[in-house]
């Protein structure tokens, strides 16, 4: 990243990082709240994964050169990172989302740029290791992020406190979030009526995982394709996709059925907000260990509102599974900035 050319940019930072409530006592003040934030986020862009990463990363700058380059003030040096660690973690995490979201509607766009859009967009949880502290109560920090994965960005993301879970979470950052047009898939937690009424309220199709946490739309499903690979009862689109990498071979199966097409219009299954097909997909790996043939299988099942073929549906699906892999220890105030 080249900070002199990212100047401007950081010029309407410090106006917007100004108007955020500092979460300081006054009297603890010695650094000024936009100077810690913009060299957060110039670090994290250059690389800094922690907090002693953006004091070593300011430091081989130079409080000068800082000053000429960002814009901050730096009246008393650079900030220790005992302080980074301080104010990031008391400051609202939404008040900063906000004020990074007003900062890209006044940003220019050139001429006939084309604004980027997601086809896929899956829904992911997890603890970030080493965030256990005495301010989190002994707990890790748990996020729920909204990751485009064809675009490679984290769109949204929100804490999710101990006391509570990543449902309601979920359906609240999915209505933060432009999700227009893409198919949003998530895991088995959040094959909820509700969630899949939010996701399609927002313009977007779901594709949700289907396990015992619905015990009783789980056993359906899967008598569902049970009976009808004997008995072909409605019609099901099929297709199958083999992979070789790192000495393995992994063959997916796909199968799909138009719901929409046979369930009646009063049945108790059409709660599901434009539901529109049940997806399966069957795996099987094999690899070598030790001069010893491996393998292993396993079965999922999905229902979505998307009127996509197979081959897309599984895709999706494949996508979603490359989430974990893909996703870094980010912070919402910095993607943020680069959706």
């Amino acid at each position: 990243m080249s900070l002199a050319l990212a100047r401007p940019l950081f010029l309407l930072l410090q106006e917007d990082f100004d108007s955020l409530t500092d979460p300081r006592v006054r009297r603890t003040r010695l650094h000024r709240l936009s100077d810690i934030l913009v060299l957060s986020l110039a670090a994290f862009c250059c690389g800094a994964d922690g907090f002693e990463d953006i004091q070593a990363w300011s430091l081989a700058h130079g409080a000068g050169d800082l000053r000429a380059l960002l814009g901050v003030r730096l009246d008393n040096g650079i900030p220790h990172h005992d302080t980074f660690r301080r104010v990031l973690g008391r400051l609202d995490p939404c008040c900063l989302e906000h004020s990074l979201y007003r900062l890209r509607q006044r940003l220019p766009r050139p001429d006939g740029e084309a604004v980027a859009q997601t086809r896929h967009v899956g829904i992911d949880g997890k603890e970030i290791r080493g965030s256990h502290d005495a301010a989190n109560a002994g707990d890790a920090l748990a996020l729920l992020s909204v990751y485009a994965s064809d675009l490679n960005l984290v769109i949204g993301q929100r804490k999710v406190d101990s006391k509570t879970n990543e449902i309601p979470v979920a359906q609240e950052v999915l209505r933060a979030v432009a999700i227009e047009g893409a198919t949003v898939t998530a895991d088995a937690l959040h094959c909820q009526t509700q969630t899949a009424a939010v996701i399609r309220s927002r313009g977007a199709d779901y594709l949700l995982a289907v396990k015992d946490n619905q015990k009783g739309l789980h056993d359906a499903v899967k008598a569902l394709f049970a009976v009808n690979k004997e008995e072909k009862r409605v019609p099901m689109a099929a297709s199958e996709q083999v992979e070789k990498g790192h000495g393995r071979v992994e063959t997916r199966r796909g199968y799909l059925i138009r719901v929409a097409d046979w369930l009646p219009d009063d049945d108790p299954l059409r709660v599901w907000e434009d539901w529109h097909g049940v997806l399966r997909i069957e795996c099987e790996r094999r690899w070598t260990h030790r001069g010893q043939e491996k393998s292993s299988h396993f079965v999922r099942h999905f229902i979505s509102s998307s009127q996509g073929d197979v081959e897309q549906l599984m895709g999706f699906a494949r996508s979603h599974w490359k989430i974990e892999n893909n996703l870094r220890k980010k912070t919402a105030w910095a993607v943020s900035l680069t959706g």
